[in-house]
């Protein structure tokens, strides 16, 4: 099961969502609800940091694209660590995910 927690903006780093476990068919619903919760809480800028996820099918993919556009349409931001700009990388989804965003999370 996906876990997903958000963990608050500090000074100089934005609010970073850590997404951990499987996100698949599986888990889609369950996560899709804690996302929309953490989504009312508007935290400003985001970070998505997927380090900690084990496996990731087009469900959970489609859930990652929606958060996206989602954050897109309240004018949030959304950096992507190191590897979820690998995963943006190979399945060609940089016009969704710019790479000029600075990455987040990396080590």
């Amino acid at each position: 099961m996906a876990t997903v927690t958000l963990h608050p903006a500090s000074d100089k780093q934005p609010a970073r969502l850590d997404v951990r476990g499987d996100l698949t068919i599986y888990e889609a619903s369950d996560t899709r609800q804690a996302l929309l919760e953490l989504l009312a809480q508007d935290p400003g800028p985001w970070a998505l940091d997927l380090g900690g996820l084990d496996e990731l099918d087009s469900a959970g993919l489609q859930l990652l694209l929606s958060l996206q556009k989602t954050l897109v349409q309240g004018a949030q931001v959304i950096d992507l660590s190191a590897q979820a700009r690998t995963l943006v990388d190979l399945l060609r989804l940089e016009s969704l995910y710019p790479a000029g965003a600075a990455s987040a999370g990396e080590e």
